[in-house]
């Protein structure tokens, strides 16, 4: 865990969220660092993400043109799950789970 928190932390020191492309690659690392949120939940690892989202959203949404750049929108998805929604005003709790309407592809929705 030690060295996945070293990797992440250089990684979003030396990538402001907002200077990062809506792309595969990106989304690499984004999934990395919600992962490791998941794992030692801490807010820090999540907020790094929501940033990157908002700030996609925040320069007119995301320009999804090719299949590498619809990648980052499972991003959204997760926050969703994690119960932060990107729709949402910046700070929400995420101590509450979402209750929105993403579906499984079995048509059902999500554990929560």
């Amino acid at each position: 865990m030690a060295l996945a928190r070293a990797l992440a932390d250089r990684a979003i020191e030396r990538h402001p969220p907002a200077t990062l492309a809506w792309d595969w690659e990106e989304t690499v690392l984004m999934l990395g660092v919600a992962e490791l949120h998941r794992v030692s939940g801490e807010p820090r690892y999540r907020d790094y993400v929501r940033a990157y989202v908002d700030a996609a959203i925040a320069a007119g949404g995301p320009a999804i043109t090719t299949s590498d750049s619809c990648a980052p929108a499972l991003l959204a998805a997760l926050l969703v799950i994690d119960g932060d929604d990107p729709a949402a005003p910046t700070g929400r709790s995420s101590t509450t789970r979402s209750t929105t309407s993403i579906t499984a592809p079995s048509g059902r929705r999500p554990a929560a």
